[in-house]
This record gives structure tokens, sequence and C-alpha cells, in this order.
């Protein structure tokens, strides 16, 4: 009895797929549609992943790029305050070391009016104005500027201020 329940199950199954499959017809076109959807749903996911880390590198990129716009200001007004404290103090020599983005490999001085101290490779960084240096004295001779070799991101100056002299001299 449980036996010829279950053979008339089956038997109702397989002729409800087989009335299914001539009234639709083959499955094949709706299983090919389904397939579809599928695969536009995963592009699509994967091209939002896509975005979402590129996106992400720009924004990670313009992060560094404004770090390492604040380390080149934070140099500039910290070797301004190291410029006055010797030009308003004793006078003598002192070591200063800076730290600098590692793009950096030059840091020069001229005796501009406008933008006395500027970066190489030029144009990455803007320059500043440095205020109470003789560049008369800090330039050599024969020469429009004064460029100091930035090792690794470490700059070293001296700051240098000689009995009867007014302005700060910087020496590489």
């Amino acid at each position: 009895m449980k036996y010829q329940k279950k053979r008339n199950k089956r038997a109702q199954m397989q002729t409800s797929f087989h009335q299914r499959q001539k009234l639709h017809g083959n499955f094949s076109l709706s299983a090919k549609r389904a397939q579809m959807e599928i695969s536009f749903g995963t592009i699509f996911s994967i091209i939002l992943i896509i975005a979402f880390i590129v996106f992400a590198a720009f924004g990670i990129g313009k992060l560094v790029n404004t770090m390492q716009y604040a380390k080149i200001k934070s140099f500039q007004k910290e070797l301004q305050g190291h410029i006055d404290s010797k030009f308003n103090g004793e006078y003598g020599a002192v070591r200063k070391e800076y730290y600098l983005p590692k793009k950096i490999e030059k840091v020069c001085f001229s005796d501009d009016s406008f933008e006395n101290i500027y970066f190489m490779p030029f144009g990455e960084f803007k320059g500043g104005k440095l205020n109470h240096v003789d560049f008369s004295r800090t330039i050599p001779q024969n020469s429009e500027t004064l460029c100091i070799n930035v090792n690794e991101g470490k700059l070293v100056l001296y700051l240098r201020k000689n009995q009867g002299e007014t302005l700060v001299t910087i020496v590489g």
C-alpha cells in the first residue's frame, strides 16, 4: 500500500513535469534568462566593487598629498621660528634637523623678494618667504641660489649669526 502511494506520487510528478514542458515549451529559454540575470547582477556587483576601490585609492592619494603639504608648511613655520629665535637671540651657530617628504630632493634659497625658499623637483611643492635672513651671505658668490640636498627626507641646516650682524645666515 505504501509502495503504491509512492509510485502514484512519482507518476503524478512526472506527468506534471511533462505537462508543463508541453505547455511552456523547453525550460532552457527561461533557464538562460535566469542565468543572464545572475550574470548581470554579478557583473554589476563587480563594477561597484571596482568603483569603490578606485574612489578609495583616489581618497588615500589625496590624503597623502595633504599630509605632504602639511609637512612642508610645518617645516617652513619651524624654520622661520628658528630663524626668528636666532635673530632675536645671541650670536653663534646652531645645528637644526628638519624632516620633509621623501619626494623632495633639494631645498633651495634665493634672494627673491616674493619666494626665497623653494623645493626640488621644482613645481611639485610651493615655496615660501623667509624673513630675517641675510641672503647675500647665505648664497655663495657668483651663484643665484643655494641648494641643499635632502637625504631620505632629512635636511640639516646651520643657522648662524655673527657678532655685528643683524640678520641670520643659513649654511648647508
